[in-house]
């Protein structure tokens, strides 16, 4: 009976450990759980407060982007030109542009400076570019675009076996804008080409064509649009004088 008693009580006692055991676990097994849980829902608020974080500055920056401080609105201190591009929302008369074709009676004249007219329905002069006494004015303070195209052929050049032809676009104050200078022999024919572009011309400035020598000028050859002069305005200052 005593053996009995004490089997019983080690039994009692180990079951009584073993639930203690379980209890332990279960309790541990609940910490876990619940740590697990709080550090995802950590992380998640991270990542919201990151996200919006992120989101606030990208708004606050374009906002800024988009209004300059008072005091900024007006460059007035700074002597550098303020430019307006031309662009599809205004009129293309606004911006000044001239194309006219060589005229070839002033080829006999003594004159270094040629004229230009008409023709047909392929030229025109807009803008406010006026045309006179063989120069062109501009009407606004810009950056323009002048294009001089002139034809030879020194197969009925006289003289030696070189021709020489100086071709420039000048200001009527006598300033040279650009010039093309060539050497060629008897029998060379083609286009010479003198392009400057954006040079800045003021409000009433004029600007022509040369070419010399005077016998050079029987060389020139070829249809119209071989011997054009062209100007056009690229862009403006800002208040447009």
């Amino acid at each position: 009976m005593t053996l009995l008693v004490e089997d019983e009580m080690v039994a009692l006692e180990e079951h009584h450990n073993g639930e203690n055991e379980l209890k332990i676990t279960k309790k541990a097994s609940k910490r876990f759980r619940r740590s697990v849980i709080l550090s995802v829902v950590s992380a998640v608020v991270s990542m919201v407060t990151f996200v919006s974080c992120v989101a606030v500055t990208i708004i606050v920056f374009r906002v800024l982007s988009q209004h300059k401080p008072v005091g900024q609105e007006s460059n007035q201190h700074d002597p550098r030109p303020i430019y307006i591009f031309p662009n599809g929302s205004s009129p293309a008369e606004e911006y000044p542009v001239s194309y006219m074709v060589l005229d070839r009676a002033s080829l006999s004249d003594d004159e270094e400076i040629l004229r230009w007219q008409g023709f047909q329905n392929q030229t025109y002069t807009r803008g406010g570019i006026k045309y006179a006494e063989r120069f062109f004015e501009v009407p606004k303070t810009g950056y323009y675009d002048l294009h001089l195209t002139l034809s030879f052929d020194t197969h009925i050049s006289d003289g030696g076996d070189y021709v020489m032809i100086y071709n420039c676009i000048v200001t009527s104050s006598g300033v040279t804008l650009g010039c093309n200078r060539m050497r060629h022999r008897k029998g060379w024919a083609g286009q010479s080409r003198v392009l400057v572009t954006s040079r800045w011309l003021t409000r009433g400035e004029k600007v022509g064509a040369t070419l010399t020598p005077g016998k050079s000028k029987k060389s020139v050859h070829g249809n119209p649009q071989e011997n054009a002069f062209e100007i056009r305005l690229v862009t403006t200052a800002a208040n447009g004088k």
